[in-house]
């Protein structure tokens, strides 16, 4: 489902390309709170109650979180610009 707004971001006009920021926004943030935080709290539960290694994942989701909240900050800043 989030690729398809993924593609939705993309507007065509007279054969450039722009970006819808609101829409990118919004997906990040989507993406950010119920795909990589509710992964990362699993994972954290699964490290801390059963001892199982997860670490190179929680750093995954970890990365992934902290790289959409720098995409988020970016097209708001980027937006102040013009």
């Amino acid at each position: 489902m989030l690729s398809l707004v993924q593609m939705a971001e993309n507007k065509l006009k007279n054969g450039s390309c722009q970006l819808d920021k609101k829409l990118a926004i919004i997906r990040n943030g989507i993406q950010m709170v119920f795909v990589n935080l509710v992964f990362l709290i699993i994972r954290l539960v699964i490290f801390i109650k059963y001892k199982k290694d997860e670490s190179i994942f929680i750093a995954k989701n970890g990365i992934a979180i902290f790289l959409s909240a720098l995409e988020i900050y970016y097209y708001q800043y980027s937006d102040r610009q013009s």
